[in-house]
């Protein structure tokens, strides 16, 4: 059977080395998020430079769709 006298200041000690290295890999997370989220942002300005206004679109099928029926 394992011992069962608890060494608090140990206890306490490892607990806060665990909730350090658990605050410094949430830092480094949040860290990553914010560069993912600044690549989605400038590839979904790219996306609507790229894409016609949706007007545009709708004269652009209207056009199709007289060259069809002449």
């Amino acid at each position: 059977m394992a011992d069962m006298n608890i060494n608090p200041e140990e206890l306490i000690n490892n607990l806060s080395q665990q909730i350090g290295a658990l605050m410094a890999e949430n830092t480094a997370l949040k860290m990553a998020i914010g560069k993912t989220q600044e690549s989605l942002d400038a590839a979904e300005r790219q996306l609507a430079a790229l894409t016609p206004a949706p007007e545009d679109a709708g004269n652009a099928s209207d056009e199709g769709d007289s060259k069809k029926k002449k």
